[in-house]
């Protein structure tokens, strides 16, 4: 008996079962969630013989390079120029195509998108979609279905689907660490993850550079008149001055949720792309995915995302006004 008994999610099994040139791709901005579904999905369908390519428009960021095939992840603009044709893709943790890159068309290399994620959907995404918002992370669901497809579970995939787990949980932390997932990770350290050593590696393995960027960011910490909402900025200009990236502003807004009068805690990045990208986060009943959703954002309830086209300044201004108002459902003065 199938570990999910959901007619779409068995669709799914039997395609990949059935097909062998096989695309596994995720979001833009990836994360701990999406790297090891992409890694672990690859892994267990080599393993029944299928050809695999793995592609991101964005590289895997530093502390999951230590996972097993991270290496083998391409570029999109490497397939562009191959223009490969592939049996099927397979879309992981995404709630719209458009979040993959927008200048990447699926279409162009297959005529069939399978769809797996765990987030509210934003938008139809793929010819069969799976979407369960119960589960933890897409991580619980590609382990389950690896099992299902008769997948055995090595060290190296369990390794990967305990960071996918354990990253999105928030290190077990966060209202989506349900019994499940819990289950799942007991099964995992038996199949050979090793909690000490991903601790370590996802948490304990920063750059000096990620480090400084920490505090020159966290120095830009402000707050409302309330104190209920506390928000931190990212500059092109500082992350390069740090000699850091992107990537390693993943996880610093969580300091500001560790405020004991903050609600909603928010990191505004301006990359010098025309785009400001806001990564929020909450604290006890504020819904924040509810807020991203309104600007075709996403997330979970308490960590979500979104994109906005507009100054630095007016970006700041237009969330915080916004904000001050969405609250006032939740927080009681």
């Amino acid at each position: 008996m199938a570990r999910i008994a959901d007619e779409k999610y068995l669709k799914i099994a039997e395609k990949l079962k059935a097909l062998d040139h096989i695309l596994i791709t995720s979001h833009i901005n990836p994360d701990g969630d999406n790297i090891a579904s992409i890694v672990s999905l690859g892994m267990g369908l080599s393993q029944l013989g299928k050809t695999v390519t793995m592609a991101l428009v964005s590289p895997v960021p530093h502390i999951y390079k230590f996972l097993s095939c991270t290496d083998k992840i391409y570029g999109f603009e490497k397939l562009e120029e191959e223009r490969p044709k592939f049996d099927c893709a397979i879309v992981l943790d995404v709630g719209s195509l458009k979040r993959v890159g927008e200048s990447v068309d699926i279409r162009k290399f297959t005529g069939l998108v399978l769809n797996i994620d765990h987030h509210v959907k934003t938008e139809n995404c793929g010819d069969i979609s799976f979407v369960d918002s119960s589960y933890s992370s897409t991580a619980e669901i590609i382990y389950n279905l690896l099992v299902d497809m008769g997948v055995k579970i090595t060290p190296e995939i369990a390794e990967a689907l305990y960071v996918g787990i354990m990253t999105d949980t928030g290190g077990f932390q966060f209202q989506n660490t349900t019994s499940s997932a819990m289950r799942a990770v007991s099964e995992l350290i038996e199949a050979g993850a090793g909690p000490e050593k991903i601790s370590q590696k996802v948490y304990f393995s920063n750059r000096a550079a990620k480090i400084v960027l920490m505090g020159k960011v966290l120095s830009t910490l402000k707050f409302d008149p309330s104190g209920k909402i506390g928000w931190i900025t990212a500059t092109k200009e500082v992350i390069d001055e740090c000699g850091a990236n992107s990537d390693d502003l993943e996880n610093v807004i969580n300091n500001i949720t560790s405020i004991e009068t903050v609600e909603v805690a928010i990191l505004f990045r301006d990359l010098h792309d025309g785009k400001i990208k806001l990564s929020l986060r909450a604290r006890n009943s504020v819904d924040v995915q509810k807020f991203a959703l309104k600007y075709q954002g996403g997330g979970h309830k308490k960590a979500a995302g979104m994109v906005l086209d507009a100054p630095l300044d007016e970006a700041v201004n237009k969330v915080i006004f916004e904000f001050r108002d969405y609250i006032r459902e939740y927080v009681k003065n």
